[in-house]
């Protein structure tokens, strides 16, 4: 997460970054094999990152087993959030 927070805040790394990670989410995607979840930044009704467990997709493309979890971040979504003037988040 502080690899997250400098990311959106590289000025100011200490500055507070308001961002909802919502753990209550059902994903439609068959390789997540365990948590879920979508961040949002506040007053962005659109995930800014998503992610989860995935603890079998290593193995579906190597056929070795490993255990993985991992995010991927929403850049196009991200730029709307921080361009967006009547935003409620804060740069």
């Amino acid at each position: 997460m502080r690899t997250l927070s400098g990311f959106l805040n590289p000025g100011n790394p200490k500055k507070k970054i308001d961002l909802c990670i919502d753990f209550s989410l059902l994903r439609d995607l068959n390789y997540y094999t365990g948590f879920v979840f979508q961040g949002y930044l506040q007053g962005s009704p659109d995930p800014v990152l998503t992610g989860g467990a995935y603890d079998h997709l290593y193995e579906m493309f190597s056929g070795v087993q490993k255990d993985a979890s991992g995010y991927a971040l929403i850049v196009n979504i991200l730029e709307a959030s921080l361009q967006n003037p009547f935003s409620d988040f804060k740069s």
